[in-house]
Formats: structure tokens, sequence, C-alpha cells
């Protein structure tokens, strides 16, 4: 893969300073999160895309270090090519830019492994989304398609928060489960008809407890329990 896409490279003398290797890595990964996160996401909502391609990925909805190179072809190209072309936008020092590789798959396997390990990244960076994020994922397909940092999820409001070792469920989880319990409360009713006009109110004006405002209707004449 890379001997396909990269360009020769010149050795130079000195190796990169600190501060040029350290950022050139980052900055890398931030691009590589943004493409993939276009990627993924696009590869979620178009349903022929995930079927014929993403689909085999999420064949393991409890993922493992294993299923992090489980791919379908197209998928495994596309990763290669953001992670190949990525470090060349800032003409990274060929060091820098075989660090990038290495680091690259390292956090990749690491999102994969399934454990919420003490000495995970998500512990420590709050914009980092590690392994419990990518599990979740897995679990909620339609959420966390940024693969490394959160804010982009965040910001298109797909984010959901990891559930930690033991299965514990942190409050920013479960304050999640309940604003999406009702957002699917909301989806079904407006499916059976009803808006939120006055509350649940349906198409036809009666409220779903067969009460319309205020007065019960008649039926077959009988209200209120007297015989008409």
């Amino acid at each position: 893969m890379q001997w396909q896409f990269d360009k020769p490279m010149h050795l130079p003398q000195l190796a990169p300073t600190v501060w040029e290797f350290c950022w050139h890595n980052v900055a890398a990964l931030c691009i590589f999160d943004f493409e993939y996160f276009v990627w993924h996401s696009t590869h979620h909502k178009v349903r022929f895309l995930y079927k014929h391609v993403h689909g085999v990925h999420h064949q393991y909805h409890a993922p493992n270090s294993w299923v992090t190179q489980y791919l379908h072809p197209w998928e495994l190209i596309s990763v290669g090519i953001f992670t190949a072309t990525s470090p060349r936008i800032f003409g990274a020092h060929p060091l820098t830019y075989i660090a990038f590789q290495q680091f690259s798959i390292i956090v990749s396997v690491e999102a994969h492994i399934g454990y919420d390990l003490p000495f995970e990244m998500h512990h420590y960076l709050p914009f980092w989304g590690g392994s419990i994020k990518h599990d979740m994922h897995h679990q909620k397909p339609l959420t966390n398609f940024a693969p490394f940092y959160n804010w982009w999820d965040q910001i298109f409001g797909w984010y959901c928060p990891g559930q930690l070792a033991g299965g514990y469920k942190p409050k920013a989880l479960l304050d999640w489960e309940k604003k999406e319990k009702i957002r699917q409360e909301k989806r079904r009713a407006k499916r059976l008809g009803y808006t939120e006009t006055n509350g649940d109110v349906s198409s036809n004006g009666v409220h779903s407890n067969g009460v319309s405002n205020g007065h019960t209707p008649q039926s077959n004449g009988v209200a209120n329990g007297k015989a008409y």
C-alpha cells in the first residue's frame, strides 16, 4: 500500500526536532481522524455501503484486537491511503512518518481491544475516545463514528459516552440513554401520526388517552358511563 501511494523519500542528515516530531504526529492523526470520520459516517448512513462494505466489520458486536483488521478490502484500502498520506501533508521527516505508521496501528488496536484498562489514554485525555468509545459504537452503530478523538461526534450530535470496566455505566451514559429513549418515543409517536401541539395530540385532534380538550368523546351512544 505504501509502495503504491508514497513517493520516494529523501533521508535528511539530521533527525527532526522533538517539537516537529510531536506536532507532526498529532496533526497527522487529526487529519486521519477527520478523513475516517467522514468515510465511516457515510458508510453507515448510506445503506448500500453499509450492507456491502462496512457491515463486514460490524459482524462483531463485541470487538477484540483481531477485529481491527477484519475489514472489507475497500475499507482496508481506504484506511491504508489515509494512513500513508496524512503525514505527507506536512512534509514530515521520514522518522516521523515511520513513527506515525506504528502509532496509528497501536491506537487502532487499542480502540478494538474490548477492555477498559487503567493506563489507557481516555482516562487522562478528555478529548480521547479510546476503547470504551469504539466498543459503544459496536453496540450502538449510529454513534461514535470518529476513530480516536471525541470532538467530531460531539459537534454533530453522534457522541455516546462509553461503558466502563465491569459493565459500569457512568452518569454521562445514563443521561444519554434517558435522552435517547425520549427521542425514540418522539420518533415513534410521529410515525403513528401524533404531533407535539398541545401535548400528545393525534392528527384528528383526539388525545392519546381518548380525551380531547378536556372532554370524553361519545362512542356508540355512551358517555361518562351513562347511556343516551
